[in-house]
């Protein structure tokens, strides 16, 4: 999750960074699930919805996602699926359309990936923080 946060961050623009790197943020609290799972399950979806509102009042960040946000998520996933899934020559219809990126995808071990993801939003709430003083 970490490294794939720090991905989708790097692929939008800076106003929307902080976003980008806690867009799946939830996922610290209860887990990841798969979309066509969610749906079978709305009250997980309210459980999900609820984490995500705290999430976004103590980062004062929007409830909804930038669409830079959703795009770059679809890129890193398109990515993700190239570099370090097993080929598979089904088509992911959510995908369709979607380019990858030029660049490979070189997996971090997690304790490296979870360091770079703490530094990087450590960094983007300090720059966050001066914005709204300055402002």
């Amino acid at each position: 999750m970490a490294q794939h946060s720090l991905l989708v961050s790097s692929l939008v623009p800076a106003q929307h960074q902080l976003a980008a790197l806690l867009h799946d943020a939830t996922e610290a609290y209860i887990g990841d699930m798969t979309r066509p799972l969610k749906a079978l399950m709305p009250d997980f979806c309210v459980i999900e919805v609820s984490i995500w509102r705290a999430i976004c009042d103590r980062f004062n960040l929007e409830w909804s996602l930038p669409e830079s946000v959703l795009r770059a998520d679809m890129i890193a996933l398109v990515t993700e699926r190239r570099d370090l899934m097993p080929h598979h020559p089904g088509e992911w219809e959510c995908l369709r359309g979607i380019p990858a990126m030029p660049e490979h995808i070189i997996p971090l071990p997690a304790e490296e990936a979870s360091m770079q993801f703490f530094s990087r939003l450590m960094e983007l709430m300090q720059g966050d923080h001066r914005r709204r003083v300055c402002a």
